[in-house]
């Protein structure tokens, strides 16, 4: 947008791309129509980005790097009528999902799991609604553009892809993680015998019948009693 001759150049062109400018499909995410546009997409990116980078760097590459690939291959496969394409909403969107899918899925706070789950809800309604009306949500319209639900639907897929690869690779590594949610449950009920409000018993053999018999914890065992004296047999010479 603020440079009309690079823009050009650096758009998404079916046409230009079928000659082998191959680049765009890259570049072509990195332009825009309006300062609107460039503004909303860019506050965007640093916001989502920064916190994507900040849950791991590896989140952050795959996202980006992944969701870029994926919408273009999608608008060059899937949306044949579109000739031109600028924005960074697709690679946003991956990014929203990613994050909320990340906080759902490795979140111990119930909290954060279901602000996690509430934000890819709010996000496929807005999808919903723009794909409905034909109008973005948040940016103004500009005149001869059009709004493309396909590149934020691929940049989500791609998202949430990330999030459960990330899930996997870190279960992967650490085999004695668990899911929280089965984790907290199991804390919650101790089995049988091992909780702290079960005392520690000992047991004592029971001279009578020689079965073992419980003590209560912290008595003490009675003294062995010794057996009484014989009286000694006549012409016995045993000393007392």
């Amino acid at each position: 947008y603020l440079l009309p001759v690079s823009t050009g150049l650096l758009e998404y062109s079916r046409e230009a791309i079928s000659r082998g400018q191959i680049w765009r499909l890259v570049t072509g995410h990195w332009t825009h129509a309006s300062l609107d546009h460039l503004t909303w997409d860019v506050v965007a990116f640093l916001a989502l980005g920064g916190a994507a980078a900040w849950r791991g760097r590896g989140l952050f590459w795959r996202t980006v790097l992944g969701s870029a690939a994926a919408i273009s291959a999608a608008l060059l496969l899937l949306a044949p009528q579109w000739q031109t394409y600028r924005g960074l909403s697709g690679i946003d969107s991956a990014l929203f999902v990613a994050l909320a899918a990340t906080l759902w899925l490795e979140s111990e706070r119930r909290a954060d799991r279901w602000l996690g789950a509430v934000a890819q809800i709010v996000f496929v309604g807005k999808l919903g609604f723009e794909r409905l009306t034909g109008s973005a949500l948040f940016t103004t319209e500009t005149p001869g553009h059009e709004i493309l639900p396909l590149a934020q639907f691929a940049g989500a897929g791609v998202g949430l892809t990330a999030a459960l690869s990330r899930r996997r690779r870190h279960a992967r590594a650490d085999p004695r993680a668990r899911d929280p949610i089965r984790d907290r449950s199991s804390r919650a009920r101790p089995p049988r015998g091992c909780g702290p409000a079960s005392p520690a018993r000992s047991r004592v053999p029971a001279p009578a019948t020689g079965r073992p018999r419980r003590r209560p914890s912290g008595s003490v065992a009675p003294p062995a009693r010794r057996p009484p004296p014989t009286a000694p047999r006549p012409g016995s010479h045993q000393a007392w």
